[in-house]
């Protein structure tokens, strides 16, 4: 379930920007410990408050809505739950590979147009002179 559906079902404000670990375990139906552990063992990044009370924001709250849809909806073990996540983010930077390919090939691109744009006007600067020693000759 996507956080903005789940946080409406729940009756939380689905548009702010931190939420405190009670409200996310209270949005996942876990406990504060559990989100701890989680947060230990799959490596998510949490900021705090003032108080050093933990808080979440959209993309740490997804992150664990999927861990709990792999830990207990599809029956994934912890270490099958990492690998899975790792497989997807693999995928997810596949996705993005082309598009970093596609940069350097465009920049690529750009600076041998710059380069013959260059040699071109140094080209039509000569023809110029050229030219004008030649109507030069022709006027004498």
């Amino acid at each position: 379930m996507q956080f903005e559906a789940l946080a409406t079902e729940k009756q939380l404000n689905p548009h702010k920007m931190y939420y405190k670990i009670g409200e996310v375990a209270e949005l996942l139906e876990v406990k504060t410990s559990v989100l701890r552990f989680w947060e230990h063992e799959f490596h998510i990044k949490t900021q705090k408050t003032s108080t050093n009370q933990r808080i979440y924001d959209k993309k740490g709250i997804s992150k664990l809505i999927g861990i709990k849809e792999l830990l207990y909806k599809q029956g994934f073990t912890l270490a099958g739950a990492k690998k899975q996540l790792e497989s997807d983010h693999r995928e997810e930077k596949k996705v993005q590979e082309p598009n970093a390919a596609f940069k350097l090939s465009y920049e690529k691109t750009i600076k041998e147009f710059d380069s013959l744009k260059e040699s071109t006007r140094r080209n039509l600067l000569h023809l110029r002179r050229e030219l004008e020693t030649i109507i030069e000759c022709l006027e004498d």
